[in-house]
């Protein structure tokens, strides 16, 4: 028996095709945000470090309201989360707590995260600082 889901549903069927950004230090691809797909309480990024060597001068950022989730899907990675450091490599998993002050310092060539916000537009809770 199929699962009757309310409408609408929104399917993406390929990451590939959700675009990229170019930010600062990474590239960014929105597979479901209210700017992607219409989502009202969802965004799921799909976020590509540059090298560590292209890295340097990072700055930290937090979401002022706003509970991250962070799956590392490949390589490695030293977070800076709040006053703590935190080694995560693929397959772990971090949530990082509103306010919180965080940064992903890639320790390998790629490094691939999947970010999830309960918000479809993160970025109007965004602010960012040097690395103290």
């Amino acid at each position: 028996m199929a699962l009757a889901l309310p409408a609408p549903v929104i399917t993406v069927r390929n990451s590939g095709t959700a675009g990229w950004r170019r930010l600062p230090q990474r590239t960014v691809s929105e597979l479901v945000s209210g700017r992607s797909s219409g989502a009202r309480q969802t965004c799921v990024r799909i976020v590509r470090l540059d090298p560590p060597e292209a890295s340097r001068g990072r700055v930290r950022h937090r979401h002022r309201r706003l509970e991250e989730a962070i799956y590392v899907e490949r390589g490695e990675a030293e977070m800076l989360i709040g006053d703590a450091r935190v080694r995560v490599r693929e397959g772990d998993a971090v949530v990082i707590p509103p306010g919180t002050w965080h940064c992903t310092l890639p320790l390998v060539e790629e490094v691939q995260l999947v970010c999830f916000f309960p918000d479809p537009a993160p970025e109007d809770d965004y602010e960012e600082e040097p690395l103290p």
